[in-house]
């Protein structure tokens, strides 16, 4: 049997029930507030075969793929950079992030037993630094007001926005064309005005993205790296 991922918990408001679902290589456990452990072990106890033959018969099997290739690109479109991934089988210290990970002209250089998380962790670095500037210059381009931007590592949303302005983002974001990017940016900084999907915000967005729609469904369909899903 393939070792099972750790399970992803999410407690929603509007559930009514436990409930458990695989996606992208993770597993989600949605469960209702206020939901006892007991309950929640009795549910996974209950639920336990189920996970494992459904994870053995359509996962296990395309785990590897997860594992980022050597000499496998990786683009960064809003730094206009684009780095080759070496990995590297050498023994080195896992406590020391350096080590593990060389960045050098368009290479990266990472450890290979932990290629997946260093990278994430990387481009998580390089969002936290890029996404806010950017966001902050469409916002000065387009005459929006937020009040503080958060750079994150989100499974399921490529954004949002608080009602207090506060816009999140997705650090996977900086693998996204650049057009995709500018859409989704300028579509958290509509929700400041418009903290909704009603037909006031659609001409927000129409306003600031003329090809809001066509940004919209190209969004649906990209795709991430596989290893971006990797625990």
């Amino acid at each position: 049997m393939h070792d099972l991922p750790e399970i992803q918990r999410r407690v929603k408001s509007n559930a009514r029930r436990l409930k458990l679902r695989i996606e992208h290589h993770q597993i989600y456990l949605t469960t209702p507030p206020n939901t006892s452990e007991k309950k929640i072990q009795a549910f996974l106890k209950e639920s336990e075969q189920w996970l494992i033959t459904t994870w053995n018969n359509n996962y296990a099997h395309t785990a590897k793929s997860l594992i980022p290739m050597n000499g496998e690109q990786i683009s960064l479109p809003l730094l206009h950079k684009t780095y080759h991934i070496i990995l590297k089988t050498d023994q080195l210290d896992s406590t020391k992030h350096s080590q593990n990970m060389i960045v050098q002209d368009n290479l990266l250089s990472v450890n290979a037993h932990q290629a997946g998380s260093l990278l994430k962790a990387w481009v998580r670095e390089q969002a936290s630094i890029y996404l806010p500037n950017q966001l902050n210059q469409l916002a000065m381009q387009h005459g929006f007001i937020y009040g503080g931007c958060q750079v994150r590592h989100a499974k399921t949303r490529w954004g949002s926005c608080s009602s207090q302005k506060s816009i999140s983002l997705n650090a996977a974001l900086l693998l996204l064309p650049i057009e995709l990017v500018h859409y989704v940016l300028l579509h958290e900084l509509c929700h400041t005005r418009q903290l909704n999907h009603s037909a006031k915000f659609w001409q927000e967005m129409l306003r600031v993205d003329s090809n809001y729609l066509q940004h919209r469904q190209q969004l649906k369909h990209f795709k991430l790296p596989a290893w971006w899903y990797a625990n």
